[in-house]
């Protein structure tokens, strides 16, 4: 190897965060259709995650240090009251990663959702159910078995999570990583089994066979009444270099708080933009202070922002 040459990383891991709305999808009304929910995350080159942690430690620790007894460490707490010794120390600490990140060159990725679109989508896959539900009634009154699902309680961040993980999946191809190993802040187990879930899901989209259910209602069982495959000719789609860790890093982990100050600096300026502006591609951040350490799709391929 020259002297000069620099052996590029073959892995890498991100740390995620998330910001702004958080409802459940099946009870967003259309009166909250401009609020959105994002999920944002720093990537880093290696797996080295103590090498990193030492970097932003400090600012962390003058953050924390400047911080009311008993109060939650997150950035947005902090500016509660714009006037006090606390956001001055928010204040410095989000130049503070800002300068850090560019520093160092790290790439940032998001996926935002916003309510009008998740809660579209939900109604729509609720009225093809029961146009299903209504012709298999019409060819036998007299049903043997049923169809017993419970009502979904995916969050609009859940729907951010399941982006974020195909968008570093594309993004670990364009930096020609093997893997990246995803740390998230903090995930309760509906959380993690729906992360496990997306993740699982999004390793096998070119190919998915799924069963279909049903409770007998003679024998008051439930049965497995066949299976549905669909195939794609699109091997490339399937997710193969992200790796969704259940290892929660916590809010009082330095990167944890530096994905927390990117979330929150992406979610406060979309929301200066147009309520029905979109929010996913390059030309959407652009103008913010980081823009050019985003990677992002142009407006035309950002999809979770059509469907």
């Amino acid at each position: 190897m020259a002297v000069n040459e620099i052996e590029r990383p073959t892995s890498g891991f991100a740390v995620i965060d998330d910001a702004g709305a958080n409802g459940e999808i099946h009870k967003l009304r259309p009166d909250q259709d401009d609020a959105f929910g994002l999920v944002a995350g720093i990537v880093f080159p290696g797996d080295d995650l103590d090498h990193w942690s030492d970097h932003f430690k400090p600012t962390f620790n003058i953050f924390r240090s400047a911080a009311p007894a008993g109060a939650k460490l997150h950035i947005t707490d902090a500016f509660a009251d714009p006037a006090s010794s606390w956001a001055a120390s928010a204040r410095a600490a989000r130049c503070e990663v800002y300068a850090l990140i560019e520093t160092h060159e790290l790439p940032i990725v998001y996926t935002a959702r916003r309510s009008r679109i998740a809660r579209q989508s939900y109604e729509m896959k609720a009225q093809l159910s029961a146009n299903i539900k209504s012709l298999a009634a019409q060819e036998s009154p007299t049903p043997t078995h049923y169809v017993h699902k419970k009502r979904s309680r995916e969050r609009l961040v859940d729907e951010c999570y399941q982006g974020i993980v195909s968008l570093l999946d594309i993004f670990a191809r364009y930096a020609q990583l093997q893997m990246i190993e995803v740390y998230p802040d903090q995930i309760d187990d509906v959380v993690r089994r729906g992360m496990d879930d997306s993740a699982d899901r999004l390793r096998h989209v070119s190919t998915r066979t799924r069963p279909i259910t049903g409770f007998n209602i003679a024998t008051q069982s439930v049965e497995t009444l066949g299976q549905i495959t669909a195939s794609l000719d699109l091997p490339d789609i399937d997710v193969a270099h992200v790796k969704m860790l259940n290892e929660p890093l916590g809010k009082e982990h330095p990167l944890v708080f530096a994905a927390d100050v990117v979330a929150n600096g992406i979610n406060h300026f979309l929301r200066n933009k147009a309520p029905d502006a979109d929010l996913n591609s390059c030309e959407d951040i652009a103008g913010w202070d980081l823009a050019h350490r985003v990677f992002a799709p142009p407006r035309e391929n950002a999809i979770y922002d059509r469907i």
